[in-house]
């Protein structure tokens, strides 16, 4: 008797891979590779869209780029001013092209592009929308303005955006086979991965989605945990290292800088001053955040500690500030403390700029100050986009797209009116019908996947307009695909609906 050929042993294989996507599985993740690859035709070559990898040199959020090619290890395990997990992926891609990683790192947001495109046809058609709406709608997306510019931008919100994507399809997944440890890993492995790349994933994130998979009735707990066990220990190792090395035990020493932004910057240097002089706050609140580190009393850049230029230099190489300092894990922390009593004191000012803050996230993704070069190759296609989808038709007036935060009017002015309604529409619907057949011990796959989508846009969009304001739409970019994915479902309900009520009215 012949052995099975190759072919025949892991079609079974392959056939239970893609029997979400209908029997034509393959052909439609083909269509829509097809759609996504004519779009980057049309806008790259059509356009001349670019890859911006000019932040390569001097984001806050990037070791130094000298460092990273001789030093990345030691460098990246005493930063402790962001997760590792882009940092390492900068490095090795520096490592991999010889210090020129530029074309490397384009080819690998091309593919994840390409990934997260068919991540949308496979969430859709997991959440049960046909598959011709799914292929539409993933192509569609790949035409928008959010995914072309921010695919074609050096940093970590398109790959966090494909992260929620799969982790979403993963989830439904997991709840769907009934628990087990190898889809528990990947699910939550997705989420380390999303937390280990930026600090707005918390690890109380991560714990509240492992709460959820739980609260399903007949799945099995115990695969799940001995499956959640490693990528939250790895989470749970980021935290304790900065815990024990510079006492912040947290992803990132950041959170009291940004959130000084909101609180201590828009009250009047006078004022603060006066705070300062009455010992209500500290010296350093009359320093605007994210200075540089000479901006500081010479007393706040004293420090004691592990001997190493990323924790010791003032400056990268590239003559940009080195936010990662070990300075600066006293001055966030000052500003944390200083941040909370002018909250408790005249929490008005806070307020407003919270307001402002959701004002921003609230404007088109594309309206941000990166996107400007790009965006102004496809300034016809952004402001249709713009106008038709998300219902923001009045143009923006200022040069580089960023927003006025003192001008509320400018704000409303691009506020997207049509998106939010659709999507606020679509988190109330898909929640509350997720939640009752949660709670009656019927919910299945599908509906957890909605209420991880929904759970996930309104942590990240409550946590990030609390605790940040200026670069709000950026945050809202990376929630696009899977807010697209929430309406697309809505919609397609919606429509069935209205076809059987007709079907039932003749």
């Amino acid at each position: 008797m012949n052995a099975p050929s190759r072919q025949s042993r892991f079609s079974p294989h392959f056939a239970s891979a893609f029997a979400a996507f209908g029997e034509n599985g393959l052909g439609a993740i083909a269509c829509v590779l097809v759609g996504y690859f004519a779009t980057r035709a049309i806008f790259w070559w059509g356009a001349g869209i670019g890859f911006d990898a000019t932040s390569i040199d001097w984001f806050w959020q990037y070791i130094d780029p000298a460092l990273l090619e001789r030093d990345a290890l030691r460098s990246v395990w005493y930063h402790h001013a962001q997760p590792p997990l882009f940092n390492l992926w900068l490095a090795g891609a520096s490592k991999i092209s010889g210090g020129e990683p530029r074309l490397l790192l384009w080819t690998g947001f091309v593919a994840i592009g390409a990934a997260l495109h068919v991540g949308i046809f496979a969430l859709l058609r997991e959440l049960g929308v046909g598959v011709r709406t799914a292929v539409v709608a993933a192509i569609a997306f790949a035409a928008s303005p959010v995914s072309i510019l921010y695919e074609s931008w050096l940093f970590y919100t398109w790959p966090l955006a494909a992260l929620l994507v799969f982790a979403s399809w993963a989830v439904s997944r997991l709840v769907r086979r009934g628990g087990c440890r190898g889809d528990a890993l990947l699910f939550f492995g997705l989420l380390a991965a999303a937390a280990l790349t930026r600090s707005l994933f918390h690890p109380i994130w991560i714990l509240a989605c492992l709460a959820l998979v739980l609260a399903v009735r007949g799945i099995d707990r115990r695969a799940v945990l001995v499956g959640a066990a490693l990528p939250i220990a790895l989470v749970a190792a980021v935290v304790v290292k900065n815990g024990v090395l510079f006492g912040s035990p947290a992803t990132s020493s950041w959170m009291g800088k940004s959130l000084a932004r909101l609180a201590l910057v828009q009250t009047p240097p006078r004022e603060r001053r006066a705070l300062i002089d009455n010992g209500v706050l500290s010296d350093i609140a009359i320093v605007r955040p994210f200075s540089p580190l000479d901006a500081y009393p010479p007393r706040w850049r004293r420090t004691e500690g592990p001997d190493h230029p990323v924790l010791r230099e003032a400056t990268k190489s590239t003559g940009h500030p080195n936010f990662n300092h070990l300075a600066f894990v006293a001055i966030s922390e000052q500003y944390r403390a200083d941040s909370l009593a002018m909250i408790a004191r005249a929490p008005g000012g806070y307020l407003w700029s919270v307001g402002n803050a959701w004002l921003i996230y609230a404007m088109p993704p594309s309206d941000y100050t990166f996107m400007k070069e790009n965006r102004a190759r496809i300034a016809g296609w952004d402001a249709t986009w713009s106008c038709v989808v998300y219902g923001a038709c009045i143009a923006a007036r200022s040069a580089d797209g960023t927003a006025p935060l003192e001008r509320r009017a400018y704000l409303w002015e691009r506020f997207t009116w049509t998106w939010n309604a659709a999507l606020l529409a679509a988190l109330f619907y898909a929640a509350g019908l997720a939640a009752r057949r949660l709670a009656k011990g019927e919910a299945e796959g599908h509906e957890v996947a909605l209420l991880f989508i929904a759970g996930t846009i309104s942590f990240v969009a409550v946590a990030g307009n609390s605790l940040e304001i200026g670069e709000n739409n950026r945050f809202r970019a990376m929630l696009e695909p899977i807010s697209w994915v929430l309406i697309v479902w809505t919609a397609s309900r919606a429509a069935a609906w209205v076809r059987r009520r007709g079907l039932e009215a003749s």
